[in-house]
Formats: C-alpha cells, sequence, structure tokens
C-alpha cells in the first residue's frame, strides 16, 4: 500500500529532466528504506545520501545542524534506554532493532516538509534568475533571497 505512491513519486522525479540527481538517487534511497520489510542498523549507511543532500541544497545551515544533532543523538540515547531496560543482548528475545525504524521515516518526513516549502515558493523566470546572477544576488536554501554584492577586483 505504501509502495506505490513511493514508486510512482520516484518515477515522476526520475522523469523530470529539471531535478537534479542527487535528489533522485537520495528519494530513491528513501523509498527503498521506507518499503523493505525490516529495518537493521546495517542498512542505515545508505540514508547518509538523503541526509547530506537534505543538509546540502534543501535545508538552511540552522536546520541542517539540528537535523545533524538530531540523528546523532536520538539513536544513541534511544539504544541507551534499550540497554537499560534489557531489551539489548538477551538471547532467545527477537532483536529490537526494528525500533530504529523511525529514523528513515524521519528523513522522509523532513525531506516532504522541504518539497513543500519549496513548491510553495515562487519559481525564477530565466530572466530573472540571470539578472540575479548578474546584481550577485544569491539564494540560500530555506531563506529569501538576500543581496550580496560581489567584490570584483579592479
Amino acid at each position: 500500500m505504501v509502495a506505490v505512491p513511493l514508486l510512482a513519486a520516484v518515477l515522476r522525479a526520475a522523469l523530470d529532466r529539471s531535478r537534479p540527481l542527487h535528489d533522485v538517487l537520495a528519494l530513491g534511497l528513501l523509498a527503498a528504506c521506507i518499503v523493505a520489510p525490516y529495518g537493521r542498523h546495517y542498512d542505515f549507511p545508505v540514508l547518509l545520501i538523503p541526509l547530506f543532500v537534505l543538509l546540502g541544497t534543501r535545508l538552511s545551515e540552522i536546520a541542517g545542524a539540528v537535523l545533524l544533532v538530531a540523528l546523532l543523538l536520538l539513536p544513541y540515547s534511544q539504544y541507551w534506554i534499550m540497554a537499560r531496560r534489557g531489551l539489548v543482548g538477551q538471547i532467545g528475545r527477537p532483536s529490537p532493532e526494528f525500533l530504529f525504524a523511525w529514523v528513515p521515516l524521519f528523513l522522509a518526513g523532513v525531506w516532504l516538509t522541504t518539497a513543500f516549502q519549496r513548491s510553495r515558493r515562487p519559481t525564477l523566470t530565466t530572466r530573472e534568475q540571470a539578472t540575479a546572477f548578474h546584481l550577485g544576488i544569491s539564494r540560500s536554501p530555506g531563506s529569501r533571497f538576500r543581496g550580496q554584492k560581489r567584490c570584483r577586483k579592479p
């Protein structure tokens, strides 16, 4: 039930020629981690690619720092709590590592939030982009336009 909408989203992103390759790859990896019926800790390194895409192109510096700190501290905190309750390392009981399935869901939620925010922003025409480039106006992820004069050597 979840696989079909995710497949449609990845296919739509892959067919969109204006979409960068790193977006398509990251979205495909997120979809694969969500659709897979298991979520072991050794499967999570592939989530570094969507994380790096989020940090590099889709989030502001502050939001990216908060996301990075959350993804570093929350899994360790969860593992510590599970260890304190005796859920880790018991023979004969199923491994509670499936409880880390929130990690790809969390990244997918951040991805969808940034996609929604991007869809609400006004897009620039080619002429407006060229004018902004000529004037040295840059646009940082997650923020409005800000004027920055480039220093030119005389």
